[in-house]
Parts: C-alpha cells; sequence; structure tokens
C-alpha cells in the first residue's frame, strides 16, 4: 500500500507517514500522487485534520524522510539557540562578530550533511568553503574559544558513512520483507530445503505450459530471476575454455539456481540417487539419464541468459 508523508498544519515542523487511504476525500486517493505540496484532510484516529502532502511513496523510504525531517526542525533550533549565544558573547569581545557567523555556516553545513545525499554534501560544501582571512579568524577564535570551533571534516567523513549505512539498512529491509512475502502461507517450496518459494497455482501453470524439461527450467527462470539480476552475469561463474585470459562472470545466485536444476531433476524422476534396489544396469541408465537432463538443462539456462542479455542492449 502507498503511503504520504505530511507536516500538520496546526503544528508546523511535525511529520507523520500515512497510508494513503487515510484521505478523507476518496475520489482524491486515485491521484495522490498529484497532491504533494497541497493540503488535504487526512484521518489520523477517528478524527481528520489538515495536512500538507509532502511527499508519495512507499513507507519505509517516507519513515526516513520523515526522521531526517523532524532531526533538521530540531537542528535549527537549538542553531537558533546557540547563535543567540554566540551573538551575546560576541557583543563582549571586540572582532567576535565575523567569528560568529563563521561558525553558524559552519554548524549550517554540518546540519545538512547529516540529512543530504554524498552530492548534496559536496555541492554544499564548495559553497561554504572559508577564505584565508576567515581561516585566520577561525584560528584566532579557536585559541580564545576553546571547544566552539568543531573538526567540520572529520565529522562530515563520519556523516557520511552514517548515510551509507542507514540506505545500505533499508535495502535490507526491503529484501528481507520480499523473502517474508515469498514464505508466507499462501506459497510452497519449489524444492525441498531449498528456501524458494512460489504460488501454488502460479507453480502449477508453469508446468502445465511446459512441455519439456529444458522449457519448464527456462520458465522458473524467468519468474524467479529479473533481467537486471542476471545482467553482466553467467550460469555458474566458469571460465570459458576457448579464451582462458578472459575473467569468469559472476555466477547467478545460487540459491534459486540450484532450486530451478533440482525441481526440473525431481520433475523428471531422477533427482535422488538410484534406488536400492535398482540392479547396476539399471542404476547405470538411471544415473546416465539424469546427467543427461542436467546437462540439458545447464545449456538450455546458459543459452536463454545470453538470449536476454542480447535482448536488454
Amino acid at each position: 500500500m502507498s503511503s504520504l508523508l505530511v507536516e500538520w498544519v496546526k503544528e508546523p515542523r511535525t511529520y507523520s507517514v500515512l497510508p494513503s487511504d487515510n484521505l478523507v476525500d476518496g475520489s482524491l486517493r486515485a491521484n495522490s500522487s498529484q497532491l504533494v505540496g497541497k493540503v488535504a484532510d487526512v484521518m489520523f484516529g477517528k478524527k481528520s485534520y489538515s495536512a500538507k502532502i509532502l511527499q508519495f511513496g512507499d513507507a519505509c523510504s517516507l519513515s526516513l524522510e520523515a526522521d531526517k525531517l523532524a532531526e533538521l526542525a530540531l537542528k535549527e533550533e537549538n542553531l537558533a539557540n546557540e547563535g543567540q549565544k554566540i551573538k551575546g558573547r560576541a557583543k563582549k569581545k571586540n572582532g567576535q562578530a565575523a567569528t560568529a557567523d563563521r561558525l553558524q555556516n559552519i554548524n549550517f553545513v554540518l546540519s545538512y550533511v547529516d540529512h543530504s545525499s554524498q552530492d548534496e554534501v559536496e555541492n554544499v560544501l564548495g559553497s561554504h568553503q572559508p577564505s584565508s582571512s576567515d581561516a585566520g579568524i577561525l584560528l584566532e577564535s579557536n585559541i580564545e574559544e576553546g571547544s566552539l570551533l568543531v573538526d567540520y571534516e572529520a565529522k562530515y567523513r563520519a556523516l557520511k558513512e552514517k548515510y551509507k549505512a542507514k540506505k545500505a539498512r533499508c535495502k535490507e529491509l526491503r529484501l528481507e520483507n520480499r523473502n517474508l512475502l515469498e514464505r508466507s502461507a499462501a506459497n510452497v517450496e519449489i524444492y525441498p530445503g531449498s528456501g524458494v518459494y512460489m504460488n501454488p497455482e502460479e507453480l502449477a501453470s508453469i508446468k502445465l505450459l511446459s512441455m519439456e524439461p529444458t522449457i519448464l527450467a527456462r520458465n522458473l527462470f524467468r519468474r524467479l530471476f529479473t533481467l537486471e539480476e542476471v545482467s553482466g552475469q553467467c550460469l555458474f561463474g566458469k571460465k570459458c575454455n576457448a579464451n582462458k585470459n578472459v575473467h569468469s562472470r559472476p555466477p547467478v545466485d545460487a540459491v534459486r539456481r540450484n532450486a530451478i536444476i533440482n525441481y526440473v531433476l525431481q520433475e523428471e524422476g531422477v533427482a535422488h540417487d538410484p534406488p536400492a534396489d535398482y540392479s547396476v544396469a539399471e542404476a547405470k541408465q538411471y544415473m546416465k539419464r539424469k546427467k543427461y537432463i542436467q546437462r540439458e538443462v545447464n545449456k538450455s539456462l546458459s543459452a536463454f541468459m545470453r538470449e536476454e542479455a542480447k535482448k536488454g542492449r
């Protein structure tokens, strides 16, 4: 379900993330993405309130954005209070007014770094580089004021790492949510112990439409992998025997790949070792058939990946 990031009209600088279904006017729900920047009535609890729609998207990213805006509002309030204190000290000391302005600019950069991407941070830092005269003032201020001056370059690097960690965590949560959905009660494991799940009706439909083992493998591969996932990769990551100087491409996800191959072998009745009651000749014929099917499936999937790569160019 899509969500909205709103700022309450009666409580400025207060933000919330709500489902788009909370819009009071039902006619606006279908076009909720066009409400960005506008004021609308939304339900909060059992009552409706006026709120300004800031963004439209998924709840995970909007929650991170709401946290950033709330932290930015708090820092700006603290910055205003700190500015008053700096101005008070500047009146007592001759020549401190310029230093207070520079410190305020530094704090502005730090607060912006904490809520911006890497490119935005570099642009802002480029526009707030101190001049040589400013550097002299800052040096004198550092001697007189002690801990007033912050090592903003070190803090910038720390905040940049913090931003990367938050971004990676959000991506990890989305992947975890996707895995949980796949493992819901409505899905079945395509091969025992594989950890790969599909809708049983969809799996039965793919099986019904696939007359050959290679076709079944391709249809499952198309369902479980996207073109972006397999772009620039190969099935097993092996090197080319014809050109050994070329570096091997990375393999696709082994869990899903092996689940597809084992499922096809299972449907052909050769997923496991030969039964114990088979004679030597029968066991040999069984293993020969298993190796043949597996080899043909591997060849078909490799060819399929090459075909899809050409289409994506």
